[in-house]
């Protein structure tokens, strides 16, 4: 009952902002940080609640109860590092490398790199590999 009240109010908050969310909520791929308020706004898709909360770390609300779904540890792991020549090349090969079933891929380019390389929290030790990669613009 109180799921559903609170799911009403929320509804009808981002119904009334609707026309700003739109305008000023920026349009990403990837849905994991920062207050997904667009997730809120009516549309053809049914609302899931659960993609609110996905960036909010834990700020939007408290866990009563969870229901996991377990797999077992997987006992032979590979790791594949690709490189590419540009990031279209990269992203033409994913269409081909999920066809292998990979639990994950992920895309790290030249500005990530050169993001964690500046980190703060890397030490000096750790950031010298990132040094061998070079940096075009």
């Amino acid at each position: 009952m109180m799921r559903a009240v609170c799911f009403k109010t929320c509804w009808r908050s981002a119904s009334a902002r609707r026309p700003e969310i739109a305008e000023r909520f920026p349009k990403v791929q990837r849905r994991v940080g920062g207050y997904n308020l667009d997730a809120l706004v009516p549309r053809n898709a049914p609302n899931n609640m659960a993609h609110l909360l996905g960036g909010s770390e834990g700020t939007l609300a408290f866990t009563t109860r969870v229901e996991l779904k377990l797999w077992p540890v997987i006992r032979n792991k590979v790791l594949g590092v690709c490189h590419f020549g540009s990031f279209y090349e990269a992203m033409d090969a994913a269409q081909h490398l999920v066809k292998l079933r990979p639990i994950a891929v992920e895309l790290v380019d030249r500005t990530m790199i050169a993001l964690a390389a500046r980190s703060r929290c890397l030490s000096r030790s750790s950031a010298r590999p990132f040094a061998a990669i070079p940096m075009r613009s």
